[in-house]
């Protein structure tokens, strides 16, 4: 109940973090800007890559439930940071910067490159009948028409250095799976005001493996079907009629997973969606989104008043 509590009060509207991009292409291309990530595309990049069909459903609650927690301080804030008693902590500090570079990789991967599915890279190789081991990098991704690696690193130096992007990019050319190219994707000074290198090395491989692709994206929804028909979850029609909504008793009532129907329908998802977001909602390419229903957090401040 008291999660419950500060939740319902904490998330009361749609919050944001600002950063710097710098992205370089294969041609050494440098572009930089400016831009924001809300806080449902932060929480739903980070929860949901790697889900499959081996999932643990409460695990997996849990996860999500854990993520929303962690960083809903930071976008109430609009900045990042760590609760005040643990801010010279390194290893706290280390985590923490770990998994908002990790958000910013399968963001910006979606973003800039056009994947509609990233992937654990070792979720990728187990299903592609290889063992884990040897040098990989983080994530796998998929636009339908290549795939791609990545390397995700979260820190809170201030810079940078050519030595340190050269590491690693070679980390995200490692691994044994098919791809057209890599990414090195580095989130830094991340406590002050986060900036992103989102370097693209060059790669000779133009393979692509559509029977691992196809493999990976029935294995992600089935995780995904296996999480919200369980009986921890109650689902509804969304006001957008292409869409369900899944609710549980086991986080608060206005956090909601939102599911295009035709994964529900077809136990697959194939169709081509433009990301949409607002002050409420997140839907992904992918078909799955977050809402925070804001007229129950309403009702809540007016019955506390």
């Amino acid at each position: 109940f008291l999660i419950k509590e500060c939740f319902n009060n904490l998330i009361c509207a749609s919050m944001t973090i600002d950063y710097k991009l710098s992205c370089k292409d294969k041609n050494n291309n440098l572009s930089e800007s400016t831009d924001s990530i809300s806080y449902l595309e932060f929480v739903k990049e980070l929860s949901f890559v790697g889900i499959n069909s081996k999932s643990n459903v409460l695990q997996t609650i849990c996860r999500i439930l854990s993520i929303a927690f962690d960083f809903a301080p930071s976008f109430v804030a609009e900045n990042f940071h760590l609760h005040p008693d643990l801010e010279s902590d390194p290893t706290e500090k280390a985590q923490f910067s770990n998994k908002v570079g990790r958000a910013f990789a399968v963001y910006l991967s979606k973003r800039i490159y056009k994947a509609k599915y990233v992937y654990s890279y070792e979720c990728a190789m187990e299903n592609a009948g290889l063992k884990v081991k040897g040098k990989r990098p983080d994530y796998y991704c998929n636009n339908q028409k290549v795939s791609f690696s990545v390397e995700a690193k979260g820190l809170s130096d201030g810079s940078v250095s050519c030595n340190e992007m050269s590491k690693h990019k070679n980390q995200a050319l490692s691994g044994p799976l098919p791809k057209a190219f890599s990414v090195a994707s580095v989130a830094y000074n991340i406590y002050d005001s986060p900036k992103i290198n989102f370097f693209d090395p060059e790669s000779d491989e133009v393979s692509y493996d559509r029977n691992l692709s196809e493999l990976l994206r029935k294995n992600y929804y089935a995780g995904i079907l296996k999480l919200v028909e369980s009986h921890y979850f109650n689902r509804s029609e969304s006001l957008d009629n292409r869409f369900y909504e899944y609710s549980t008793y086991l986080w608060p009532e206005n956090f909601m997973i939102v599911l295009h129907k035709s994964i529900v329908e077809k136990r697959d998802f194939t169709e081509k969606i433009d990301s949409f977001k607002n002050d409420i909602m997140f839907i992904d390419t992918d078909g799955l989104g977050l809402r925070i229903d804001l007229d129950v957090v309403n009702r809540r401040i007016e019955n506390n008043k």
